[in-house]
């Protein structure tokens, strides 16, 4: 349970120096207008706080660790989401083999691939 903890205040930080290096700094960034990997669709804010929602309603209502990722990964979402409302695009301020992304996404792919290893390590000991 403690390192869920972490993993939550962690995404608060992530969040808040993602929003501070864009907001502040006014890094140049490669403007986003688009969700995953900059797939275009309708209505993204819409579709980002509803997913966001669902990722707090899981969050709160589940148990163990999953709380936490879930949690984890509505933070670090709203993060994006603020910005997207703010903006009317998300700042993708770190480009790596020609995908541009910010800090936020790189947390959000770590907390994917966390949960994906912690489902398969606790199946596994079943």
């Amino acid at each position: 349970m403690r390192v869920g903890k972490y993993l939550v205040l962690f995404s608060i930080v992530i969040s808040l120096l993602n929003l501070v290096l864009f907001s502040f700094f006014k890094i140049s960034c490669v403007e986003n207008y688009g969700i995953a990997f900059g797939w275009e669709v309708d209505n993204v804010e819409i579709l980002s706080f509803a997913l966001l929602g669902l990722l707090f309603i899981l969050g709160f209502t589940s148990k163990g660790s999953l709380r936490y990722i879930f949690l984890s990964l509505g933070i670090a979402g709203s993060s994006n989401l603020i910005e997207r409302v703010i903006n009317g695009f998300v700042c993708d301020f770190i480009t790596i083999f020609n995908i541009s992304l910010n800090l936020v996404d790189i947390w959000i792919t770590v907390l994917v691939a966390y949960a994906v290893l912690s489902f398969f390590k606790e199946r596994e000991w079943k």
